[in-house]
């Protein structure tokens, strides 16, 4: 086999293990009929290579940081995953940037093969996968990013907790928000251990990302569910942030800051530099959201209105 002949992917293993290209090569060989046969779903002909490892290369298949198990479980092809299991490729095994066979499937949306690897008797995990030893993402993260919500809810049944954070603090709530998969988001609302108002490490709570990403039933849904559109714990209040948002224009941010004060939010509200989210759409030239929030204020009336300070950052 040739350099030309060897596939990008195979090229990628390569780099990410370290392996000199002439070693590499058998088991690129080798790894590449197990992608074959696991999107293909033929477990006959995987069996059969399984079959035909000699020890060596059963140990170095097992050994390396992916293995066929990953490859199986991201097609989703149960079959292979079964087979593999009971052949002791071990669930534990962590794929660089990728994680182990059960957070693959998770992010893939394989509701049954995510069952199965619960739920398979293996001395070496366990019957339930810990996090990712780098990120602290469960598999519960990956599902909800993705927006699967059935593997979400098989998940939770296996015991993954609705409120864990990674180490960006992320809660899977915040991370299904993030991607808008408001029906993810509903059912997590619906976990009593699920808090609507934790922050992640960018001080950044699940109300403020559906702001951001204009996801109007999501605020909704969060407003009803006690998201508080002034949480202490975060940066900047809801209509400060509203009024901030390059990404919504004038008449999107009208209709959110509307949504905002129905829910208890206070546009009197000034920062440490006595800049209201008034002043901060003046600055953000939101002339509607403006004049909207200037009566509501609640500034001196009669005096001028100062324009924010050129040196204040908002």
């Amino acid at each position: 086999m040739t350099d030309a002949s060897v596939t990008d992917q195979g090229r990628d293993i390569v780099r990410v293990l370290g392996m000199t290209q002439p070693a590499a090569l058998p088991y690129l060989e080798w790894l590449q009929n197990v992608e074959t046969y696991c999107r293909e779903e033929r477990v006959g002909p995987l069996r059969t290579i399984l079959r035909r490892m000699t020890g060596t290369m059963r140990q170095r298949t097992i050994a390396e940081p992916q293995n066929a198990l990953h490859i199986a479980a991201r097609h989703g092809n149960l079959g292979c995953v079964v087979l593999l299991c009971e052949s002791e490729f071990p669930l534990h095994k962590e794929m660089p940037g990728q994680g182990r066979a059960l957070h693959i499937a998770a992010e893939h949306g394989h509701v049954k093969v995510v069952e199965y690897l619960l739920t398979f008797d293996n001395a070496e995990s366990g019957l339930r996968q810990p996090a990712l030893l780098a990120s602290r993402q469960l598999a519960l993260h990956r599902a909800a990013l993705r927006g699967h919500l059935d593997v979400v809810k098989v998940l939770i049944e296996a015991g993954e907790g609705a409120d864990e954070v990674d180490d960006m603090n992320r809660s899977p709530l915040l991370v299904s928000v993030m991607s808008g998969h408001r029906h993810v988001a509903q059912y997590l609302l619906s976990m009593a251990a699920c808090d609507v108002n934790r922050t992640d490490s960018q001080q950044m709570c699940p109300l403020f990302y559906a702001l951001k990403g204009n996801y109007v039933d999501l605020v909704s849904d969060l407003l009803t569910s006690g998201a508080n559109p002034m949480n202490p714990r975060c940066y900047r209040d809801g209509l400060q942030l509203v009024a901030t948002l390059d990404t919504l224009n004038d008449e999107e941010s009208v209709f959110l800051a509307k949504t905002l004060v129905g829910a208890g939010a206070d546009p009197s509200v000034k920062t440490a530099s006595q800049v209201t989210a008034y002043h901060m759409a003046m600055r953000h030239r939101k002339s509607a959201l403006a004049q909207y929030l200037l009566p509501l204020a609640k500034l001196t009336e009669g005096t001028h209105v100062p324009p924010v300070p050129a040196s204040v950052r908002v």
